[in-house]
C-alpha cells in the first residue's frame, strides 16, 4: 500500500506528464513553441524574491505576489532570456513592484448627459470629452459607426488606478 508522500509524488508525476503533452499539442496545432512552466521553478523563484526583497510580504498578500511571479516567469521563458539578462530582469521585476503605477481609464456612461463636470461619482470623475486622445477617438467613431453607442448619449468619466503589481 502506497505512502500519501508516495501517492503524491505519483499525482506530481502523472500532472507534469499531462503538463508537458499539452506543451507539445500545443506546438503541433500552433506551429509555435509552447514551453511549459515547471511550478517548482515558479516556487524557487518566489522565494528567491522573498529572500532578496522580503518587504514584498508587506505589500502584497501572498497570492498576488505568487500571482505575479508566475506572470513574470511566464514572460521570461517566453522571451527565451539568457543568464545575464535574467538577472537584470529580475532585479528589474522587484524594484518594479516595489513601486506604484498609476493607470487611467476613461469611461463613457450612456444615458448619463449633462453631468456637472467634475462630478464625483465614487472612483469615477466626471470630464468633458478629450478629443486630443486619437486612438481613443477612433475607437469611439468605430463604435458610432456601427451603432454600438452614441457619444452624445454619453459622459465621460474618468477613473484612476494606483496599484503596485507589474
Amino acid at each position: 500500500m502506497k505512502t500519501n508522500n508516495e501517492k503524491k509524488a505519483a499525482y506530481l508525476i502523472k500532472g507534469a506528464q499531462i503538463r508537458d503533452d499539452i506543451a507539445k499539442l500545443l506546438t503541433k496545432s500552433l506551429g509555435i513553441p509552447v514551453y511549459p512552466v515547471d511550478p517548482k521553478s515558479i516556487e524557487n523563484v518566489y522565494n528567491a524574491i522573498v529572500k532578496e526583497a522580503p518587504e514584498l510580504k508587506n505589500i502584497f498578500a501572498e497570492d498576488e505576489l505568487r500571482r505575479e511571479v508566475s506572470n513574470f516567469i511566464i514572460k521570461v521563458v517566453t522571451a527565451h532570456t539568457n543568464k545575464e539578462e535574467l538577472g537584470k530582469r529580475v532585479n528589474e521585476f522587484i524594484e518594479d513592484l516595489k513601486h506604484e503605477k498609476e493607470y487611467e481609464a476613461i469611461l463613457l456612461l450612456k444615458g448619463l448627459i449633462e453631468l456637472p463636470i467634475g462630478t464625483k461619482i465614487g472612483a469615477l470623475e466626471i470630464i468633458e470629452k478629450d478629443d486630443k486622445r486619437e486612438k481613443l477617438m477612433e475607437h469611439i467613431k468605430y463604435l458610432e459607426k456601427k451603432k454600438i453607442i452614441d457619444s452624445a448619449d454619453c459622459s465621460w468619466a474618468r477613473s484612476k488606478v494606483i496599484e503596485l503589481a507589474t
